[in-house]
């Protein structure tokens, strides 16, 4: 859909992480996901920023954050903290 092509529009701005593990779990979620994790813990937006430039409600982009910390602490085997603002 639209707004799967809008998330994949963003570039997985990962290459930067220190830790290749990481960099590795992020680009294999769900773009959406991967959209909003890059947007938030990476270039460190708020909420309100990244549901408006994903064209999304602000409980939409809280869903992706929550299901995308859940599969990345499944994926590197660690407990994910609920931050989003």
């Amino acid at each position: 859909p639209v707004k799967e092509a809008r998330a994949q529009a963003f570039p997985p701005a990962v290459a930067a992480t220190p830790d290749p593990d990481v960099a590795r779990a992020v680009q294999q979620l769900a773009p959406m996901q991967r959209a909003v994790v890059v947007l938030h813990y990476f270039e460190d937006r708020p909420v309100l920023e990244i549901a408006r430039t994903l064209q999304v409600s602000e409980s939409t982009v809280k869903q992706h954050l929550y299901r995308a910390r859940s599969r990345l602490a499944q994926t590197l085997g660690e407990e994910v903290g609920s931050d989003a603002r």
